[in-house]
């Protein structure tokens, strides 16, 4: 994050952030171009651990990308609204991370 001093790095205010989320993408790797996809979630806090669930079908693009390469990053937003000022402006956005979805019969988990 190029500005450290908006940086949130308390656990509980990042997992009330995700709370106000309603939708994740996920970014898979598709050759020449990523492949991004929006997707609802569930959300398990165990301890300092965070779970997310998304639904997908047993077969199909997501899973085909994930079993080719499981490397992928997530985005999500929330509150929707544009802050102006004066000199600039800025949207209010939630989180972005890297991580390595494992598949599971029910349902795909990003650890």
């Amino acid at each position: 994050m190029r500005r450290k001093d908006r940086e949130i790095t308390d656990f509980n205010e990042i997992i009330e952030i995700i709370k106000k989320c309603d939708v994740c993408r996920i970014a898979l790797n598709d050759e020449d171009f990523p492949y991004i996809v929006p997707l609802n979630f569930g959300l398990d806090v165990q301890g300092e651990q965070v779970f997310f669930y998304f639904h997908a079908a047993m077969e199909g693009k997501k899973l085909d990308l994930i079993v080719k390469d499981n490397r992928a990053t997530f985005e999500m937003d929330c509150d929707h609204n544009f802050i102006l000022y004066e000199e600039r402006m800025s949207c209010t956005m939630a989180a972005l991370k890297f991580s390595t979805p494992h598949i599971y019969p029910r349902p795909l988990r990003f650890l």
